[in-house]
């Protein structure tokens, strides 16, 4: 039986002594701090969980706002796509007074220097080894070879960087761009961005005479041999600037259409 009950019963039966219910009463009293107190600690407990929900979603959304940011610039920037110029194929260096290549143009991306051709050839064609013509005219490659470098390194080297390349064109007026947009979809975020064409006269080869260098190139179509004509200064800049004289350069036409850059520099 209950203490209140006990309390009421004994109330109705008898007289309940003084102190037993001083007793009863203290007792129901502290039941009622208790309960009092379990609730407080409830409610600050909840109240606690609720703070600390809106502060994980807080963190949340702000870490949501900084990964959208982050993919809105690296996703929406411009976009730049380039054709022709110093490419995916090697271009070969030829000597008028050689039997055989005497160098190759490594792709963009490849090794950073100028190659010897003979011993690519023997490093892609064991067999050669053993092929007495041949080792004998690689001797006569590889004496030109280390005269091509010694005069024209610098230029080969500046020639085989494609960002140099495309700067001299596009500074020349040969290069030709085209804006166009594109639709974008990331993670967290979509949008449109722009996309740059960028077509670069592609180098085809180059050749050493005895006249000096000569460059060929297959022009951005639409440009004509008079634009390239206009282009001569800033051209002539350009190749003096990377370690040529090209103050004599002048362009010509080959049988295929190709743009010639002759130099015209042995005089130098």
């Amino acid at each position: 039986m209950a203490l209140d009950d006990w309390m009421k019963t004994a109330g109705i039966n008898r007289d309940v002594p003084p102190g037993v219910q001083n007793a009863a009463a203290q007792v129901s009293q502290f039941a009622a701090q208790q309960a009092e107190a379990l609730r407080r600690a409830q409610a600050a407990q909840q109240q606690a969980q609720q703070v600390m929900d809106q502060q994980n979603l807080s963190l949340l959304e702000s870490r949501l706002v900084e990964l959208t940011a982050q993919e809105q610039e690296s996703m929406g920037s411009t976009r730049v796509v380039t054709t022709g110029g110093v490419g995916a194929q090697p271009i070969p260096i030829q000597h008028d007074r050689s039997e055989v290549l005497v160098a190759l143009l490594p792709p963009a991306g490849g090794a950073a220097d100028v190659v010897p051709a003979a011993r690519h050839l023997l490093a892609t064609s064991p067999n050669l080894r053993y092929d007495a013509g041949f080792l004998e005219r690689a001797k006569d490659s590889d004496r030109h070879f280390a005269q091509i470098m010694e005069r024209y390194g610098s230029v080969l080297r500046r020639l085989n960087t494609p960002k140099w390349w495309s700067a001299v064109t596009e500074a020349a007026g040969l290069s030709e761009s085209e804006i166009t947009q594109e639709s974008w979809q990331g993670n967290y975020s979509a949008g449109v961005r722009d996309v740059v064409a960028v077509r670069v006269p592609e180098v085809m080869g180059v050749r050493v005479g005895d006249a000096g260098l000569r460059i060929r190139v297959t022009p951005v179509p639409g440009t004509t041999p008079a634009d390239w004509e206009s282009g001569l200064d800033s051209l002539r800049s350009a190749f003096n600037d990377a370690g040529v004289d090209a103050e004599r350069l002048l362009v010509r036409t080959d049988g295929r259409g190709n743009i010639v850059l002759d130099f015209n520099d042995a005089a130098s």
